[in-house]
């Protein structure tokens, strides 16, 4: 029997199969840098997977349940238009996000899509000042994001919103945003 959550996220993507859905991500020590991220982008009109957020996920960690884990994670992936790879210092140390970027990588460019001019379903966004040189060959042909003006963009392209309304909303034309000090959004994340 299908949980509520399940059924839910089905719903929701048969409502709204055109929307874009970004997987985020990332190394468990990053995790605080990637709440910051995710309602950021949520602030700004994208829908994100955050593991800790997800129902079904939590439930299959509290279970200790390896199998459940792991098709939760490929279902989460299976579910997004696009994958967004935190990079920072300590993502070399994962085992989940080789995992997460290989299969997104084979669930989502292997996808054949029409329109896009340059790849960005699966993006990096290096934090902490991280290096691009210090990349994986497999991750340097990704779409990279080294700033918070990229990161802009990019939501931009993938919610086929004008640069300019992301960036009104940013400057006080949405009060609903829930990310800290957004009169320097991501401040100590993408410096």
């Amino acid at each position: 029997m299908k949980s509520k959550s399940e059924i839910k996220r089905k719903f929701e993507r048969i409502r709204r199969p055109e929307e874009a859905r970004v997987f985020l991500s990332h190394k468990y020590e990053d995790k605080a840098h990637c709440r910051e991220i995710a309602a950021y982008m949520e602030d700004l009109g994208v829908n994100v997977f955050f593991d800790e957020r997800d129902e079904d996920l939590q439930q299959a960690v509290s279970e200790k349940s390896d199998v459940q884990i792991t098709e939760r994670i490929k279902e989460g992936i299976r579910e997004c238009s696009h994958m967004l790879v935190v990079i920072s210092e300590m993502t070399y140390k994962s085992f989940w996000v080789p995992f997460e970027i290989g299969y997104g990588h084979a669930r989502l460019i292997e996808r054949p899509q029409l329109g896009e001019s340059r790849d960005i379903r699966i993006a990096i966004l290096l934090i902490d000042q991280f290096p691009k040189d210090k990349l994986p060959e497999y991750l340097r042909v990704c779409y990279a994001l080294h700033n918070l003006n990229d990161l802009n963009e990019y939501i931009a392209q993938i919610t086929k919103t004008p640069l300019e309304i992301i960036r009104e909303q940013i400057q006080g034309g949405n009060q609903s945003l829930r990310a800290p000090d957004f009169v320097r959004p991501l401040r100590g994340i993408l410096d």
